[in-house]
């Protein structure tokens, strides 16, 4: 038990010890694992798409979940959250909420969150909403991918609903995914380790993380990391909602700890919180949603007026200033951001750059790059793709910024401008594993299976000379074993 800690973060409790016994009995005998050191060694070391190691995991970490389950918490997005968020970003003026579904298990949640922004989202405005699963039982992954579902899973979905949104097969109900093409995507992340936040794997920049009923399974300093580094993720307002039963630590660097009856949730700082009082229930019979929006005056308290002011003409042309140079503000190395950003300091890291460029009157070129790259990091994806393609101008044989605006295109799902960008990238850069990475998850996004598993093999068996903990180049902090995992899941997955 204590080595399945170590490994996956998950703590065996008193009354999971008998089944957990008996899963180690079943692995034995289906694998023939037999000594105790080849035991040692697989839940040590082994690959997370060894059939044995699935096997483990899967009986680990089973159990039951349907769409919309723990109705008091679903209302509370539904009806008070989810609405100030959506009225906010068109503030903003932007149009894609982030979501993460951080152990996801069959995706009932996340699609669960999909069918409410499929009812509160206007018909007649163009929004494209990012909501990605993870897990690490591979077998869950599998079917959140599939999103077919029984009856029972269905059973809080009103009929309505349930005929417009899926579509029967035999016994099971198949979500209709061609509806919601490139919102929805499910991957492998362990929480426990550090790969994250990550704008490779999307874990960045978010509006919402839901990590219900999955702190059971850690000790409470493992709980303690994880929202460390959710408050990395998260975008200022955005919230982190945990389940009812969950320790909540309530002293979290970044997070304030809300809670409305049985509804706990972590505000990231620099925002108001929600209406504090607990959601009416729903006013349509059957099962139906209807969206309570905030009033005026609820969405005013997280709003400063701003003072109108009477323009100053000045009485004669003003020459414009060069900005004084700063010698005590030095320009920032590609390592230093990469080494920032990495770290969840993306926003640190756009103050410096910024610095540098006001510092001098001409700053060099190799600013727009990182420029680019913390502005993606952050979300501001068409901020990021404006500084990229005006450094591609005048420096057109570097990879990195290729690479990067095609991760700002896959973002924007562009994604015949992202495989141009990918391609120009592995030009000029054959090796750049992440590069074929990308590749091969886009090629299996438009659906082209056999393209898509040739570039992810491409890139495993780059990865097979490598230096397994070492970070992978332009991996924001991830590590060539932990991408070698990621790829293995993913041809795993492939169809």
């Amino acid at each position: 038990m204590a080595l399945v800690n170590a490994r996956l973060g998950l703590r065996i409790q008193a009354h999971q010890r008998q089944p957990f016994a008996q899963r180690i009995e079943q692995l034995q005998s289906r694998f023939a694992i037999w000594g105790q050191h080849e035991l040692e060694q697989l839940i040590q070391g082994g690959r997370v798409d060894d059939p044995a190691f699935e096997f483990l995991v899967a009986g680990i970490t089973v159990g039951e979940s349907y769409f919309f389950r723990d109705r008091n918490q679903l209302d509370f997005l539904q009806q008070r959250f989810l609405p100030q968020l959506i009225a906010r970003l068109r503030r903003s003026g932007r149009n894609d909420p982030r979501i993460w579904s951080a152990g996801c298990s069959d995706g009932q949640e996340l699609y669960s969150i999909l069918l409410m922004l499929q009812q509160l989202l206007p018909e007649n405005e163009h929004w494209r909403p990012f909501l990605l699963g993870t897990d690490i039982n591979a077998d869950a992954l599998k079917r959140a991918r599939s999103a077919e579902y029984s009856e029972w899973s269905l059973r809080q979905v009103d009929a309505p609903t349930r005929n417009k949104l899926f579509e029967r097969q035999e016994n099971l109900w198949r979500l209709r995914l061609e509806r919601f093409a490139g919102s929805v995507r499910f991957d492998y992340l362990n929480l426990v380790e550090s790969s994250y936040p990550s704008m490779l794997q999307g874990v960045h920049s978010l509006d919402l993380i839901l990590c219900r009923n999955v702190f059971i399974y850690f000790d409470r300093p493992t709980i303690e990391s994880i929202l460390a580094r959710f408050a990395k993720c998260l975008n200022p307002g955005g919230m982190a909602m945990i389940g009812a039963c969950d320790y909540a630590p309530e002293h979290v660097a970044g997070l304030t700890l809300h809670a409305i009856g049985d509804v706990f949730y972590y505000l990231r700082e620099e925002f108001a919180a929600p209406a504090a009082e607990p959601p009416p229930p729903p006013s349509v019979a059957s099962g139906s949603w209807t969206a309570t929006i905030a009033t005026a005056a609820q969405f005013a308290q997280a709003i400063e007026p701003v003072a109108a002011t009477q323009p100053v003409i000045p009485t004669q042309p003003v020459a414009p200033k060069a900005p004084a140079a700063s010698p005590d503000v030095a320009a920032p190395s590609r390592a230093q951001i990469d080494e920032m950003i990495a770290h969840g300091r993306a926003a640190q890291a756009l103050e410096l750059v910024q610095s540098a460029q006001r510092a001098v009157y001409h700053p060099p070129p190799e600013m727009d790059l990182l420029h680019g790259h913390c502005l993606a990091s952050l979300g501001r994806m068409d901020e990021a793709r404006s500084a990229l393609e005006r450094f591609t101008r005048n420096n057109e044989l570097e990879p990195q910024a290729y690479f990067l605006l095609a991760l700002v295109a896959m973002e924007q799902a562009r994604l015949r401008d992202a495989e141009a960008l990918l391609r120009r990238t592995l030009l000029l850069d054959p090796a750049l594993i992440m590069a074929h990475y990308h590749m091969g998850v886009l090629k299996l996004r438009q659906g082209r299976a056999d393209a898509g598993r040739k570039a992810l093999r491409r890139a495993l068996s780059l990865l097979e000379a490598a230096t397994p903990d070492a970070p992978i180049a332009l991996g924001d902090g991830m590590t060539h074993a932990q991408l070698a995992d990621a790829l293995n899941q993913e041809l795993e997955a492939a169809p």
